[in-house]
């Protein structure tokens, strides 16, 4: 048989849509519909770069630079053969400029975000600090000019020369989705052209469906009409719901729906059920970490979360403790590392899981030695939603609580409600404190060898000696007033405190973050902070914490809509000299780490506060506590008596007290009234008793002053950050995989139809043929122009090599060449024959790949 010197381009008529239009003349007048759309993505998608984000650049400039891209790159799609190379040369081009000044496009790229950043949290802090010469217009300008140029680039030859590919409608609605998510106001004129591109593609291809030389090219574009309907579907949706429009004005019914789907979204608690759902299978060591910053606002429904439950109401506020933050890095509170070098924290964990002597149990213990006239009260705890925290007041004891470090416990029958007999002084705990100074005492094993408790306790924890030294508060022998359901803890608690614990807290709750950006932190404390370093009192605690606060509310205001936390910024670093605004979070954290700067042992604490206004209008003993009342404070420690809360937030101890001595003179503020908080005196567990020079007065609810600034929130000035980003990164991720899925299906399902379709059995041989050219090039065998002939001679040996099938290029060539060139009909028979042996070589190709190349083959280019 002679050799004819066809190539594979020839055989398939028309190897792609877009040549196919290229070279049929009588489809040219789509060849004029082709640059119009691409014109209008690309105008569209530079307006909204433009309007929507409102960088600071040379207008004129970036649109005649971009514009000009964009007519070279549109003129060479219709050189047939070499446009598409000089359109990639022309993106290497910008590239290349894009490497050699790096500078340039950083410093652009950081005013951009800062600009963006500004403007969809109204606000004057900037994201990026930056120090450089480049100006900001020159930079961004130089940026928009390059991304202009790349657009203008993608756009041309994705929609006149591929228009297939739905790449430029991807690459529109990723740059246009942030700005929608941040709410940014979006001008008609930016969306209105790229609406009008994404109807004009979906339109064209399924007009020109018909029309195109294959099935297969056809049912291809049938996909992607498909794709750019759904996706035009989504981005319309966006932009009623989510957008932002210049110009007009929503109504107060369009404002509350999008503040209603933002909650749906929150009420789904998706992160929560994943982080417990770790936790269920032991993924994380331990999910209950604070992440701080995230929030733009504190935002609460008044659902119930637990109820407590009194034989006798308290006389002062209850702070119900859920989770204690012992590490602050990166932002976050973390519990304290339990790593097995650390001897002293593997030892208290030891003690503390073998015998009652949890250091949150001391002060309940030691209190009830040297204050046994504090009023006992029972307490029941009944969970109302599960948060995978349990809480526990202070000054409290439960013989069902098993703890598991210093900080963490549950009940040891995990139910959903536990009791808690707590302690209430009669007098004022400080003054009690300051009359039972520390003082040395001795134990003496020998005249207590018949508890069996205390020896058992000594022994396991090494102490050999007959005479024990303890600095405690009180007098060994009044161990013996405490209940008999305590007697044999309150000597072991005493040692292991006085032993072991004190110096534990010291080296474990005194480290602080030494960063360049806590050390400005460190660096701005006044001298009336700085002189109270390294207390060695109660009081002198208290007096430094005090002095703590008094400067934290002279130099921030209390709001519950402060923002959120750049990126790239420490947390307290930036709530104490940026920002200077913030909640319960933002002056715990601080005061957690100033408390430590000062020598203080101290914690960060989050729960729920039971105020005494509550208390008091309660008329009955049930109390039902809402997500309202949810809570961060500070706890610090007090040797010989142990974990004392300490309020740092303003608004919840009386304000008056900072009146005197103010660093700063307060802005001209407005006066709003936070939610019911009631002071009770902070540096007592139980918070109440008699008054004394130390004490703060029971202040109810408190009036906050809160500056107004740029960061209004007045309903003219709203700016809805709709979905949060676990919310629309998972459906997108989701959606992309069910996408790969569902076109590998269907262009399997529509090409095997397609090569064994005997009523078209010229079209069902050249796809056949046209899918075995393109499978043998993906493995290495490619087709370089030769003579077919000679082609499948090379091909058979290769594959013959490789241990591959042989059949399909046997059969399909001389197949594909009979009936190009002698205009034969293959029979049913061959056609099936045919399709058979191409399916045969693609299973064997699949089966002898790699994992990586397999999913190559299969999911992007779907040849197997």
């Amino acid at each position: 048989m002679k050799k004819a010197p066809i190539s594979a381009d020839a055989a398939l008529h028309a190897e792609t849509h877009a040549s196919y239009l290229l070279s049929i003349s009588r489809h040219n007048w789509w060849m004029l519909l082709t640059p119009f759309l691409a014109l209008l993505g690309f105008a569209g998608t530079m307006a909204s770069l433009l309007t929507l984000y409102q960088p600071s650049c040379s207008t004129p400039w970036v649109l005649l630079t971009s514009g000009g891209i964009f007519l070279l790159a549109g003129g060479l799609q219709y050189l047939k053969r070499t446009g598409g190379i000089w359109t990639a040369a022309i993106v290497l081009g910008i590239l290349a400029l894009v490497l050699l000044r790096g500078s340039l496009i950083t410093t652009g790229l950081q005013y951009l975000i800062n600009t963006i950043y500004e403007n969809a949290y109204h606000t004057e802090i900037a994201y990026f600090q930056i120090k450089s010469s480049i100006s900001e217009t020159e930079s961004v300008s130089f940026l928009l000019c390059c991304v202009g140029g790349l657009l203008a680039c993608f756009f041309s030859y994705f929609t006149i020369r591929r228009p297939q590919f739905l790449l430029p409608a991807l690459l529109s609605f990723l740059l246009l989705e942030p700005g929608l998510y941040l709410g940014l106001p979006l001008v008609p004129i930016a969306a209105a052209p790229l609406l009008a591109y994404w109807c004009g593609m979906l339109s064209m291809r399924l007009i020109l469906r018909r029309t195109l030389p294959t099935k297969a090219i056809q049912n291809t574009a049938a996909i992607c009409g498909t794709g750019t309907a759904l996706a035009t579907a989504v981005l319309y949706t966006l932009l009623v719901l989510l957008g932002t429009w210049t110009g007009y004005t929503r109504s107060e019914a369009d404002w509350e729906r999008k503040r209603n789907l933002s909650q749906s979204f929150s009420n789904l608690q998706l992160p929560s059920a994943l982080q417990n759902l770790g936790s269920s299978l032991g993924l994380y060591h331990d999910p209950d970490v604070s992440q701080l910053g995230t929030k733009n606002k504190l935002e609460f429904e008044g659902k119930p979360v637990l109820s407590a439950t009194f034989d006798t109401l308290p006389q002062s506020a209850i702070y119900l403790k859920g989770y204690t933050g012992s590490e602050y890095r990166n932002n976050c509170w973390y519990p304290l590392d339990e790593a097995e070098s650390n001897h002293d924290q593997s030892t208290v964990t030891q003690i503390i899981k073998t015998y009652d002597c949890a250091p949150q149990n001391f002060a309940f213990l030691f209190q009830r030695s040297f204050l046994p006239q504090a009023n006992l009260i029972q307490c029941t705890i009944q969970l109302e939603q599960k948060d995978n925290r349990y809480y526990a007041p202070y000054d409290a004891y439960s013989d069902t609580a098993a703890y598991s470090n210093d900080a963490k416990w549950e009940p040891s029958k995990h139910a959903d409600s536990y009791s808690w007999t707590i302690s209430q002084p009669q007098e004022f705990l400080l003054d009690a404190l300051n009359q039972a100074p520390l003082e040395e005492y001795t134990f003496s094993q020998d005249q207590n060898s018949s508890n069996d408790a205390v020896s058992g306790f000594l022994h396991d924890l090494g102490i050999t000696e007959n005479t024990i030294p303890i600095n405690t508060r009180f007098p060994l022998t009044q161990a013996a007033t405490v209940p008999s359901a305590i007697e044999g803890k309150v000597i072991p608690a005493a040692i292991m405190e006085s032993t072991l614990y004190r110096d534990f807290a010291k080296a474990s709750y005194l480290q602080i973050p030494k960063t360049s950006a806590m050390q400005k932190v460190y660096d701005a404390l006044p001298e009336s902070i700085l002189s109270r370093r390294n207390p060695t009192t109660a009081a002198g605690q208290y007096e430094a914490l005090n002095a703590i606060r008094k400067w934290m509310a002279s130099t921030t205001t209390y709001t519950t809509e402060p923002g959120k936390t750049p990126g790239n910024r420490d947390f307290t670093a930036f709530f104490l000299l940026e920002n200077q605004k913030g909640y319960c979070v933002h002056y715990a954290t601080a005061g957690t780490i100033l408390a430590r700067y000062l020598g203080i042992p101290a914690r960060y604490c989050e729960g729920y506060l039971i105020g005494s206004d509550v208390l008091q209008k309660a008329s009955q003993t049930k109390i039902t506590v809402t997500d309202k009342q949810s809570h961060a404070w500070c706890e610090f420690y007090i040797d010989g008596y142990g974990w004392v809360p300490f309020e740092m937030t303003p608004g919840y101890y009386d304000p008056d007290v900072f009146a005197q001595n103010a660093q700063v003179t307060p802005p001209q503020t407005t006066t709003t009234t936070a939610p019911a908080v009631t002071q009770t005196t902070t540096v007592s567990l139980a918070a109440g008793g008699q008054q004394s020079s130390y004490s703060l007065q029971s202040s109810g609810t408190t009036s906050v002053t809160t500056t107004r600034t740029k960061a209004s929130t007045d309903d003219t000035q709203k700016h809805h950050s709709a979905l949060s980003p676990v919310f629309w990164i998972l459906p997108v991720l989701l959606l992309c995989i069910a996408g790969v899925w569902f076109s590998r299906f269907f262009i399997l399902r529509r090409r095997s139809r397609c090569i064994r379709d005997i009523s078209h059995p010229k079209q069902a041989v050249f796809t056949a043929y046209h899918t075995l050219l393109r499978l043998l090039q993906l493995i290495g065998i490619p087709y370089h122009g030769q003579l077919l002939l000679e082609y499948q001679d090379e091909a058979e040996k290769a594959l013959a090599e490789r241990h591959l099938p042989t059949e399909a290029v046997q059969l399909l060539i001389p197949l594909t060449l009979s009936v190009d060139m002698g205009q034969k009909t293959p029979s049913a028979a061959e056609i099936h024959q045919a399709a058979a042996a191409l399916e045969a070589l693609q299973q064997a190709v699949s089966s002898s790949c790699n994992p990586f190349r397999r999913f190559f083959l299969k999911y992007l280019h779907h040849l197997c």
